[in-house]
């Protein structure tokens, strides 16, 4: 009987000493001078001289046209191939510290993995947890930087980034004080930059949040309330497109559908620039050259890579996670999020909302690389199943049909796929959108005249209308941003 109470009672210990070691950690690092992860390893803000933005990016001939006017006399500081997160990122960060910067992405910016995470700017409650078991203050540190790095962003881009509300449901006793006491050590690591403070809120609170949320799990535990605390959201794609706007205004040169074919080397074998070709246009490619050439292409980087080293052994494993979108219902009126935190095999599955939708994902499979992939019927049955034991309503998706794939009866929904780079930033890939809207109006007119000699006249006249109205939209969540040129060179 001790053994057993001192069983029950582990997991609140555990998270009481969580409390306290990641309280005395987290005083320890505010003691020491943050500085921006943007300003590490280079010039200090004041010793660079203020950059002028203009009005809006030039437009997408005039980038062409300085792209082809780098020469080996003269070339870029930095030329950097992908358009992502990282690829803008850096940009704009180079840019602003007085370097000629030349950006090329192959397709539109964030059309690749940085427009499918899963929407959330947060520090890693999974890596705080593992700080404290794992006894690592790497991944403690990594939580401090990452928080100080959200509060960053919601605040240069409050139109793109905003607090959000989640939910951690509790169905056993333990779990309240458990997740409480771990989400208390977020709000302390997080430190000033905290958005909201985490707090418990009772199942009856919890349900008038997210009206979908099950009130018991299939092993007969009830909703014992749920822990509520507050992460960032933003719009991913938005927000990639906004680094690499501001690089193209603060001066420097940035070109979407632009390809990278090869990459140029000098007598000593060094990589001083790279033979690239515009997509929309007819001319045959070009040389631009650069003192660095930096390679940003995500999941494509071995492929780059290649370029200068052939056969070189690839550095990058790639790792699909899934995304399903839902209507808005099930995620409530409240527009709160769910986190699971425990699934059957000790992944993390979310649901939030975005745009008028649900996502919720997401998986981790080793996967081989695509421009294009689709997720698996199992991805999509794990996280349908991981949600069934969580929401007291039936999940269920959109199926739709894509050209040049297996006959096979799989599931479509809008759903993305994620590939991970250590380092990286984490974004996912999607299927494209499909609206089919079906529409078919049966009209059925039936006239029966009855005339007889009496001169009485009888006329029946019968009108039978059937409208049938099929409507199917499958979109994705995520919008592209057209490329940097139209007609009025806006």
């Amino acid at each position: 009987m001790p053994l057993l109470l001192l069983k029950s009672y582990l997991p609140v210990a555990a998270a009481a000493g969580a409390f306290a070691a990641v309280g005395g950690a987290s005083y320890l690092l505010s003691q020491q001078q943050h500085i921006p992860m943007w300003v590490r390893g280079g010039p200090q803000p004041d010793e660079v001289e203020p950059v002028e933005l203009l009005e809006r990016p030039p437009p997408r001939p005039t980038q062409l046209e300085r792209l082809r006017g780098s020469t080996q006399d003269r070339p870029f500081d930095l030329l950097i191939v992908g358009g992502g997160a990282t690829g803008a990122g850096c940009a704009l960060d180079a840019v602003t510290r007085g370097l000629r910067t030349a950006l090329v992405e192959r397709d539109d910016f964030a059309s690749g993995t940085s427009s499918k995470s899963t929407k959330l700017v947060h520090g890693g409650v999974r890596y705080l947890e593992k700080a404290f078991f794992q006894g690592d203050i790497r991944q403690l540190r990594l939580v401090y930087e990452a928080l100080h790095e959200r509060a960053t962003m919601l605040s240069l881009a409050p139109h793109l980034a905003a607090p959000q509300g989640i939910l951690t449901p509790c169905y056993k006793w333990w779990e309240v004080p458990y997740y409480w006491a771990g989400l208390k050590a977020y709000d302390i690591v997080a430190g000033r930059t905290n958005l909201i403070s985490s707090r418990y809120v009772s199942p009856t609170e919890a349900l008038d949040m997210v009206s979908t949320l099950a009130t018991s799990q299939p092993d007969g535990s009830t909703l014992k309330g749920a822990v509520l605390y507050y992460d960032g959201r933003f719009d991913d794609a938005r927000f990639n497109v906004t680094l690499a706007c501001t690089a193209a205004a603060a001066g420097g040169v940035v070109a979407n559908y632009v390809d990278c074919k090869q990459l140029i080397k000098n007598q000593d074998d060094k990589v001083v620039g790279a033979v690239v070709q515009d997509r929309l246009g007819l001319e045959p490619p070009f040389e631009v050259y650069a003192r660095v050439v930096l390679n940003t292409t995500g999941c494509f980087v071995d492929q780059v890579r290649h370029m200068s080293q052939p056969g070189a052994p690839d550095i990058i494993q790639p790792s699909a996670g899934a995304h399903i979108t839902l209507p808005a219902f099930y995620g409530g009126s409240s527009r709160s999020g769910i986190i699971i935190p425990q699934t059957k095999d000790g992944r993390v599955v979310f649901m939030l909302p975005f745009l008028d939708s649900v996502i919720a994902g997401t998986t981790d499979a080793k996967c081989d690389v695509e421009r294009n992939p689709v997720a698996t019927r199992q991805e999509v049955d794990f996280i349908l199943t991981t949600l069934q034991d969580y929401l007291g309503v039936p999940v269920r998706g959109w199926r739709s049909l894509v050209s040049g794939r297996e006959s096979t009866p799989a599931y479509s929904f809008i759903l993305s796929r994620t590939t991970h780079t250590p380092g990286a930033y984490t974004p996912l890939l999607s299927a494209p959108p499909h609206i089919h809207i079906h529409i078919h109006i049966h009209i059925h007119i039936h006239i029966h005249i009855h005339i007889h000699i009496h001169i009485h006249i009888h006329i029946h006249i019968h009108i039978h209308i059937h409208i049938h109205i099929h409507i199917h939209i499958h979109m994705n969540a995520c919008r592209f941003s057209p490329p940097l040129y139209t007609s009025s060179g806006q």
